[in-house]
């Protein structure tokens, strides 16, 4: 069943357009007044080329990969990997729950030397362990609208150093101005498709004057562009706006895609719907994830590509 409402402020908040060289694509957002309501802005956005003369390495989403590519190899970036904290939680509560019975039971014990070495021993195995379970709860809770959702996005933007305002001022002059990075990112390469993840502050939106901000640029490499066109090819996208207090998020989920010039979205079952958006509505509190509704909406274009 598809559910009208009043979502179609987010008609064309996704742009493409080719740029004055003709080779790439131009990845702009229309900032909308009403993001000012979120706290947080979400985009997945994921590029499938079906000619076959394309793959993942002949497409690059600038400045975007270049960041990736400089970590990849080893390189200073103004971004830097986010170190996932649960193992070492989880491994200080596994140590003071032990410690916390022993206090109850023998608490002579609490000064020996052994027990110091072996609360050691807890706590390197505890971080080991965590893989495991977390991998054990991800699996089995798939299903379930009640889920425990993997780590999103592996790079931060390093904000707090003096050279990062003059790289930023560079990539402006570079990416013709109104270019914003994402506090967060990952990219994901497979062998047909690229998948990237931005994550916005919405305040950021509106530090620039513009109703438009860049992302990014979409370069089609190795002479390839003529086989990158919107009639042989899929862009899909998940946009999610957040609203978050006390630690606890609240977020309105949509995914749509243009497919071969045609804009739709797939329901529940996998039938393709035109002119619609998977709408999902989820409670986020730290890796718990809670889906609270899935309807479709009649929505035109929330993507916008030109030729």
């Amino acid at each position: 069943m598809i559910s009208k409402h009043n979502w179609d402020w987010l008609n064309n908040t996704l742009s493409i357009n080719p740029s004055e060289d003709k080779i790439s694509y131009n990845l702009d957002l229309k900032v909308k007044p009403e993001f000012k309501k979120y706290s947080q802005i979400d985009l997945d956005i994921t590029i499938y080329p079906y000619s076959k003369e394309l793959d993942s390495k002949d497409i690059k989403i600038s400045p975007l990969t270049d960041y990736w590519e400089d970590l990849g190899d080893g390189q200073k970036s103004i971004y830097r990997t986010i170190q996932p904290i649960g193992n070492k939680i989880f491994a200080l509560i596994l140590g003071l729950s032990i410690t916390l019975v022993l206090a109850f039971f023998r608490p002579d014990q609490l000064t020996s030397g052994e027990v110091i070495v072996s609360l050691v021993g807890v706590y390197l195995v505890g971080k080991e362990l965590w893989s495991d379970l977390n991998n054990f709860l991800e699996r089995v809770s798939q299903k379930y609208f009640i889920r425990w959702y993997p780590q999103i996005y592996s790079l931060e933007l390093i904000t707090d150093t003096t050279l990062s305002n003059y790289t930023q001022k560079a990539r402006e002059k570079r990416f013709n101005n109104n270019l914003i990075l994402p506090s967060k990112f990952d990219l994901i390469k497979q062998s047909n498709s690229q998948t990237i993840r931005l994550d916005y502050r919405s305040k950021s939106l509106f530090d620039s004057s513009s109703p438009t901000v860049r992302l990014g640029l979409i370069e089609i490499e190795n002479n390839k562009e003529k086989y990158f066109k919107i009639n042989n090819s899929q862009i899909g996208i998940k946009l999610s706006l957040t609203k978050t207090f006390l630690g606890v998020s609240w977020t309105q989920e949509f995914f749509q895609a243009l497919d071969s010039s045609s804009f739709g979205s797939l329901n529940n079952k996998n039938k393709w719907l035109e002119n619609t958006a998977l709408h999902r509505k989820t409670i986020t509190i730290g890796r718990i994830k809670i889906y609270l509704q899935s309807k479709q909406k009649s929505l035109k274009n929330i993507i916008n590509w030109s030729e």
